[in-house]
């Protein structure tokens, strides 16, 4: 498996642009994650401990998470102007 610079110098992107994207996704994960991960492992826990109860919708969690990603996008696409120019 190549690395993932020097595939995209191959297709013809720029190394900065690669690692900008790369960081980015990450970084999204990351910000969506971190601040509901001890309640989403509690939901879990709580579902395989009784698995014939269904465990309620965390609305907040939905939310965060659709809300922190859209947002993380967002300004991925805003900044990606000025590292096209430079």
């Amino acid at each position: 498996m190549a690395l993932p610079a020097a595939n995209a110098t191959v297709k013809g992107y720029s190394v900065p642009h690669t690692l900008y994207i790369y960081s980015g996704v990450l970084l999204t994960f990351v910000v969506m994650l971190a601040p509901i991960a001890r309640k989403v492992a509690a939901d879990i826990r709580e579902q395989e401990e009784k698995p014939w109860d269904k465990v309620p919708l965390n609305t907040f969690s939905l939310y965060w998470m659709a809300g922190s990603g859209t947002a993380c996008t967002g300004v991925a696409a805003y900044f990606w102007e000025y590292l096209a120019h430079g």
